[in-house]
């Protein structure tokens, strides 16, 4: 394995904009379907490496030529949280999800959750579909490119977390403290080209979102 190569999950959620989702690809991915994530590999026209899962949501022969890895149907993990637990087990430092989101609520906190379990680890982890790009961040400084369109928003996914600094948005905040019990950071909007945050304590998750 390349040390930069990147590992792609390809999850069963809602996937509508092909062509957007296949911009957000790189030539050296490392595709890793999670059950019927199949069928956006095979809409997006990518070969996965692997294809893994319980297969419930997903019959018929699989389209590649690829590793398969069968899951019992009952297991603690869900496919997508059994695809992330893979990729660490790869060694990979950089995981894209992508159909993680949309479809049923559920699905799409656990995915949430499953993007956590990647950044305790080191993993520089984000969740992406047409509207959105969500990762988690530890305590510290950084600056958050705009994208055109997009809102920002903060969220506790701990108990709380301490924003220090948040300038080049429309509501800067100095010492304001996000809890995991109120939207207080929502919907921000860029107004520099980069946004500097600063923050302390607990996991910040950072969502770019668009209607």
């Amino acid at each position: 394995m390349n040390p930069n190569e990147r590992c792609v999950i390809l999850s069963g959620g809602i996937m509508e904009d092909y062509p957007y989702i296949k911009s957000l690809l790189r030539p050296d991915d490392y595709i890793l379907c999670a059950d019927s994530g199949i069928r956006h590999a095979e809409k997006l026209g990518v070969v996965p490496k692997v294809c893994l899962g319980d297969f419930d949501s997903f019959s018929g022969a699989i389209p590649f030529d690829c590793e398969m890895i069968r899951y019992p149907a009952e297991k603690d993990d869900t496919d997508t949280a059994a695809a992330a637990k893979e990729a660490v087990k790869r060694g990979f430092t950089e995981v894209l999800l992508l159909g993680g989101a949309g479809g049923r609520l559920d699905h799409t906190v656990a995915n949430l959750q499953v993007l956590q379990y990647l950044h305790q680890r080191g993993i520089c982890a984000q969740m992406a579909d047409e509207r959105s790009l969500a990762m988690l961040y530890s305590p510290g400084s950084y600056c958050l490119k705009r994208l055109p369109g997009f809102y920002l928003s903060l969220f506790s996914f701990g108990e709380r977390c301490i924003i220090e600094r948040l300038r080049g948005v429309k509501y800067p905040l100095t010492g304001a403290l996000l809890t995991n019990g109120f939207p207080l950071g929502i919907s921000n909007e860029f107004t520099e080209e980069y946004a500097e945050l600063s923050f302390k304590n607990g996991d910040l998750l950072i969502i770019l979102a668009k209607d």
